[in-house]
């Protein structure tokens, strides 16, 4: 559901210092997480969002209490989403 997340970190890249130095937490969710996500961006904002930017609002959605009382940013990205899948996840509810 989010391909955009694989990795692809090259040998010799900065990328894993820059998380090292910047980065205080990393939040995991899962696939059902990630299609309620694009199911809800979808019904609440029109928003036609595939799984690797949609996972952005995961932990502010299911764990709002972690976030209340601050100032958040969730970056939304991505509209490359098969139409087919994302027809498939509107017309689920799992």
């Amino acid at each position: 559901m989010a391909e955009g997340l694989d990795g692809n970190i090259e040998q010799d890249c900065i990328t894993l210092e820059l998380i090292q130095r910047y980065v205080d937490e990393i939040l995991l969710s899962n696939e059902d997480a990630i299609k309620k996500m694009i199911r809800l961006l979808w019904k609440k904002e029109g928003q036609v969002i595939e799984g690797s930017g949609a996972i952005a609002i995961a932990p502010i959605v299911e764990t709002p209490r972690r976030f209340a009382g601050r100032q958040t940013v969730a970056v939304i990205t991505g509209g490359n989403i098969d139409e087919q899948v994302f027809q498939s996840m509107l017309a689920s509810s799992a």
